[in-house]
């Protein structure tokens, strides 16, 4: 993660709920590269529907954007 990226993160922190793990912890997956939904979702014992709250959580921030139709996710 670069400054511009980390500064952005900052700055959108209060779009995110600052107790939610999962969004910081989804947030580390993606600084390494693109990622599917369910790639994502392997690494968390959440329901799918929190790992889809949280991806759009992120989206709202404009932390991350989706990719193609696969449905995949990266950090912008």
């Amino acid at each position: 993660m670069n400054f511009i990226q980390l500064a952005r993160l900052y700055a959108n922190m209060s779009l995110i709920n600052p107790v939610s793990k999962g969004a910081r912890e989804i947030l580390i997956l993606l600084k390494d590269g693109t990622l599917s939904a369910g790639e994502i979702g392997q690494h968390f014992d959440m329901t799918g529907a929190a790992i889809s709250y949280h991806l759009n959580q992120l989206k709202k921030a404009d932390l991350i954007y989706e990719k193609n139709k696969r449905i995949s996710f990266s950090m912008k």
